[in-house]
């Protein structure tokens, strides 16, 4: 087809549904495309024989931030409440900072990487060795502060780990990444921690994507809820005009549904009512908009929709664990401190 024909195409009317499949809305795109990560953190470590290092604690690792691992090298093994072994090539993130262990063989000695770090900021990705006898291990850590993650239907979605196990699969495009985040640690060149910090926000955004692939089978979960056509029409809206006095069955009108239906297809899949995830997605905006602009407490909290400065607070003190000044002066700080 020539380019010239594009346009006569592309104005067909035949062609309307590819048209507007095409420019349907993706509500997770639209949620990963501003993401904010204040702040990325990788280092390797390699050992020998058998080991095991407590992989949830880390000294200068950022309050609510994601843990991921990228297993390089050796027969490794992670405990999550249960133990299962992972190969070279597979990537592991947790996204709520659920306590594990990561080793290698049984009965090893214990290492504690984390302690073992340079004093931060670092120059280039440090990588730690420890002596032993047996074969190698090799893995690269790390942290990423994901603001995407303060979205609290999103976070509850998640499992306690997500796995992607590449392997040596060189047909998927995530391994090039993995590879070259350990190119980086072998041959630190300039610039190489503005490069490993955007390849560990690629893998995450990837393993995000991945999540929401398999949650098409699942019938509750945010990620399985923008895949219903009725919740996502729905979400579409809400996301794009949340400052609008929606009520259900205004909202209801605008998808095409009936309010009972609507509201019931809410709680089937989301356990909530449709102006609980207004709010929820109104506080997630808020929480940006705290650390990101010096706009006033009270203007946000009016742009949120609440009557009161101190409503406002009760409800961001509910979700956030911290009222609203609280949050803008800890997260703001660690924003200009960060990686």
């Amino acid at each position: 087809m020539s380019l010239a024909a594009i346009p006569q195409d592309l104005t067909d009317p035949t062609r309307g549904p590819l048209l507007m499949q095409v420019a349907e809305p993706d509500i997770l795109s639209a949620l990963l495309r501003d993401i904010r990560v204040t702040r990325s953190l990788q280092y390797c470590f390699e050992s020998r024989g058998a080991w095991i290092v407590d992989a949830t604690p880390a000294p200068f690792r950022p309050p609510g931030s994601v843990s991921f691992h990228v297993v390089v090298e050796g027969d490794i093994w992670i405990d999550v409440e249960q133990r299962f072994q992972v190969t070279p090539g597979d990537v592991l993130i947790f996204p709520r900072g659920k306590t594990h262990w990561i080793g290698s063989g049984q009965g090893g000695v214990l290492i504690d990487p984390g302690s073992d770090l340079p004093p931060t900021p670092w120059a280039t990705m440090p990588v730690l060795r420890y002596a032993g006898n047996g074969a190698p291990c090799r893995i690269i850590c790390g942290f990423i502060e994901a603001r995407v993650l303060d979205f609290a239907p999103l976070l509850a979605a998640l499992p306690d780990v997500m796995i992607a196990r590449i392997g040596d699969k060189r047909d998927d495009w995530l391994a090039a990444a993995v590879r070259q985040l350990s190119r980086e640690a072998d041959r630190p060149l300039p610039g190489g921690l503005a490069i490993t910090a955007r390849l560990s926000e690629i893998i995450f955004i990837e393993l995000l994507r991945r999540e929401m692939s398999k949650a098409r089978s699942q019938t509750t979960g945010w990620l399985s809820a923008v895949t219903d056509p009725t919740i996502q029409r729905a979400l579409n809206l809400l996301h794009a005009r949340p400052s609008e006095s929606w009520t259900q069955r205004a909202l209801a009108a605008s998808v095409g549904v009936s309010k009972t239906v609507l509201c019931a297809r809410f709680q089937a899949m989301l356990s909530m009512s449709p102006m609980q995830y207004l709010r929820e997605w109104r506080l997630y905006l808020a929480s940006a908009r705290l650390v990101e602009t010096d706009d006033p407490i009270v203007k946000i909290s009016e742009d949120a929709g609440y009557g009161s400065e101190a409503t406002f607070s009760r409800a961001f003190s509910r979700s956030f664990g911290a009222p609203p000044a609280r949050w803008r002066k800890t997260s703001g700080a660690r924003q200009i401190g960060g990686g």
